[in-house]
């Protein structure tokens, strides 16, 4: 009887090695050529390198993820999505540039689901921070409170993020505005100015006994600190609140002008609503003078004058439309009334 002869163990492991040693050396060839390229800042060089050994080392799960976070690196923005798309278990960084590439492709409520969901596993402040600026650029303020409330708790000493959450606490929580106000002028001096703004329009709100007003102060200290688009928000709240506000129509016709809008209706409705009132008048003079309508200009700040004849910035409002209008002389009257009335005009 014929006995089947048996192959060495060693030989059979010596022809698995023959087939498995070319493919482990273009894997991690392929593998170091990435970290190479991505040190030297070419990236998509280096995602191309991540795919290329990812076809070779199957049981590195990672690349993908590094394919996307080099292209992401690198500008490729639709490019990474398509390989963070392939990983559903990403590292924090992987989220980040996730969540970043999606928001350079302007797919926001992409961006939106998915850092909530990588902030859901990491607690990350960047992600937090992401969050932020999507709500911030959709205008959803409540939203973008939330997320700097979550991204201050993880990161106290990100001043630009202290002082937008106070900015946002002082329109919807004002009692809890000057601890951030105040953490935002300690952690970065020059959000001092603009933070005691804010803290001043508080105090001046919190004392006033008609809501909308308070509303229509906090709104002007927006204005203030070149945050027009809180500014309107504040000025329709306070027309909420009480829509025969004839300074709240007059301010929200500024913030329109402010953004780009016309806003000449709400002008229009104020003075329907208080034709007495200075204020009006001086914010319609200003739309006047936007318009380069200069004799409607001068006609405002003349009856805000009349109310108010000691008010030297009336007399200096209407010297520089007399001086639109090429009335020089005038111009020249009305600025000295302006002098001495207030001799520090000068």
């Amino acid at each position: 009887m014929f006995q089947r002869k048996t192959t060495p163990l060693w030989v059979g492991s010596l022809l698995i090695l023959s087939v498995l040693l070319p493919i482990l050396f273009v894997g991690f060839s392929s593998l170091n050529r990435a970290k190479d390229a991505q040190f030297r800042g070419d990236y998509r060089l280096a995602a191309e390198q991540y795919i290329h050994s990812a076809k070779f080392l199957f049981w590195r799960t990672d690349l993908p993820e590094k394919a996307g976070i080099a292209y992401a690196q690198g500008g490729d923005y639709q490019l990474a999505i398509e390989q963070f798309d392939k990983k559903e278990n990403l590292t924090e960084d992987g989220w980040v540039w996730f969540c970043t590439s999606l928001i350079h492709r302007e797919k926001l409520l992409d961006a939106i689901s998915t850092c909530t969901a990588g902030a859901k596993q990491f607690d990350s402040a960047v992600l937090y921070r992401l969050l932020a600026y999507i709500h911030r650029t959709q205008k959803d303020w409540v939203a973008e409170k939330s997320a700097l409330e979550n991204q201050t708790r993880l990161d106290p000493s990100d001043a630009y993020a202290a002082y937008r959450l106070g900015l946002l606490l002082t329109f919807y929580a004002p009692e809890a505005a000057l601890p951030e106000l105040t953490r935002a002028s300690t952690l970065n001096p020059e959000v001092d100015s603009a933070a005691q703004t804010l803290r001043t329009a508080l105090a001046v709100s919190d004392v006033q006994a008609d809501p909308a007003m308070q509303m229509v102060i906090l709104g002007q200290a927006f204005g203030l600190v070149q945050d027009w688009e809180l500014a309107s928000a504040a000025f329709e709240e306070a027309i909420l609140r009480d829509e025969k506000s004839a300074e709240a129509w007059a301010w929200l016709g500024e913030a329109k002008q402010q953004l780009g809008q016309d806003g000449s209706a709400e002008l229009d409705r104020a003075l329907i609503l208080d034709s007495s009132s200075v204020n009006v008048r001086a914010l319609r003079g200003l739309y006047w003078s936007r318009q380069e309508n200069y004799e409607r200009m001068l006609g405002e700040y003349q009856f805000a004058a009349q109310v108010e004849p000691q008010n030297p910035r009336w007399q200096a409002s209407m010297a520089e439309a007399y001086a639109r209008l090429g009335n020089l002389v005038s111009a020249l009257e009305a600025y000295q009334r302006a002098v001495e009335l207030a001799p520090d005009i000068a």
